[in-house]
């Protein structure tokens, strides 16, 4: 029997979280075994806010606020606007592939195309929220009831002098600063940014948000780059102090936790004795002990825990007693244990928190059922907070060759 999620209540950002963690677990190495994702996405919503792993390209953030303005103008006050969004969005998804000059990469929908399921608003509502070009306060799916029953209610916005405001309902819901779009969209459209669209998103992300996030840093003064971790861009030495400050802890955190990621699959080998992945993961752990300290940028020995949970406490994470209780046992540990491979204590660790956060039925170390459902690496990838998605963001908003 097929497995379902369903609830009956949920807010805008409860739904998006829901559906992020579906997306996730599409990719067998970002799942969230240990129960860390508080952690990850405290400091990913801290230093990129606005972001989602399942965002593709910044352009978006211009596109649907476009084609919705669009379905306004056409189309309030009739009751199927939300089908006429959902084909609106399809058709978009065939405009930008046959874009001659597009580069190949971040088109939502490419492969499903007529049939995919999570349409770009949804992937990109709660964001353009956060950057401030999104004004109506509610869900997608409430906004599109509100457009389907707006014509009875609305009354006529007027300016200072009681003159009638041009594309009243769109005001309502999107900043009034949004360019226009280009003349032929949207039967021709391109996730490439003309030199007013950049300028617009880069004032959005330094005026919506504090001007001390690393993301308006990066917008503002950074170049382009092409690395795995935020940690290693070639101007991290001008990255502002806090920044840098915050980031150490959380490329530590990354280091440190990986490990005990790699030791969880080990164990999941052993259960199931599979020597080809009992050989790769205790390659893996192997080589992960001898480039901890490169990976985490110093001595885990003179990580400051104390320090470590203040910077936690100024994000957005909601951190359980058992989850801060688990890195400190990790970390202590790592610290004091030659062999975790090897190391009754720290697979003791691993299993009760395994049992902690999916409880007996779920976890696979104790349910030979749920064992059998792993298959060979389950969420080894090392944290990177949405490095790859607010990289290619950022490189769309300051490409050289695109500047205004």
């Amino acid at each position: 029997m097929a497995s379902t999620l369903s609830w009956l209540d949920y807010s805008d950002a409860e739904r998006r979280a829901a559906l992020d963690v579906i997306e996730l677990f599409r990719d067998r190495d970002t799942r969230d075994e240990l129960g860390l994702g508080a952690l990850r996405d405290g400091f990913a919503d801290h230093f990129f806010p606005g972001t989602s792993t399942i965002q593709t390209r910044v352009a978006y953030f211009l596109l649907i606020p476009w084609l919705y303005e669009r379905l306004e103008r056409q189309h309030t006050g009739k009751p199927n606007v939300a089908e006429r969004g959902r084909r609106a969005e399809l058709d978009l998804i065939e405009a930008l592939l046959d874009d001659d000059d597009r580069d190949g990469v971040g088109v939502i929908g490419a492969r499903a195309r007529r049939s995919l399921k999570r349409l770009p608003s949804d992937v990109y509502w709660q964001g353009l929220g956060v950057w401030g070009i999104r004004v109506y306060p509610g869900g997608r799916e409430q906004y599109l009831r509100r457009l389907a029953r707006l014509r009875s209610e609305q009354r006529v916005e007027v300016d200072d002098d009681g003159e009638p405001l041009a594309d009243a309902a769109a005001a309502q819901h999107w900043h009034r600063g949004l360019p226009d779009p280009p003349a032929t969209f949207p039967d021709e459209a391109s996730l490439r940014l003309r030199p007013e669209d950049r300028a617009y998103l880069v004032e959005r992300i330094l005026l919506e948000r504090p001007r001390g996030t690393l993301l308006a840093w990066l917008v503002e003064h950074a170049g382009v780059s092409d690395v795995e971790f935020p940690w290693e861009h070639p101007e991290h030495a001008r990255f502002p102090s806090k920044s840098r400050h915050e980031l150490a802890h959380a490329r530590m955190l990354s280091a440190v936790v990986h490990g005990a990621a790699l030791l969880y699959n080990l164990l999941l080998a052993r259960r199931r004795a599979w020597p080809e992945k009992i050989e790769e993961f205790e390659q893996r752990l192997g080589d992960w002990a001898r480039t901890l300290h490169q990976d985490a940028g110093g001595d885990p020995r003179s990580w400051d825990l104390v320090d470590f949970w203040r910077a936690v406490e100024r994000t957005t994470a909601a951190v359980t007693l058992p989850t801060r209780a688990f890195v400190e046992s990790w970390t202590r540990l790592v610290v004091e244990e030659r062999d975790l491979g090897g190391s009754d204590a720290a697979r003791d660790l691993i299993e009760r928190r395994e049992r902690q956060v999916k409880g007996p039925a779920g976890a696979r170390l104790h349910n030979e059922t749920a064992l059998l459902l792993w298959g060979g690496d389950a969420g080894t990838a090392r944290m990177s907070y949405r490095w790859p998605v607010t990289q290619r963001f950022v490189n769309d908003l300051v490409a050289t060759d695109a500047r205004p």
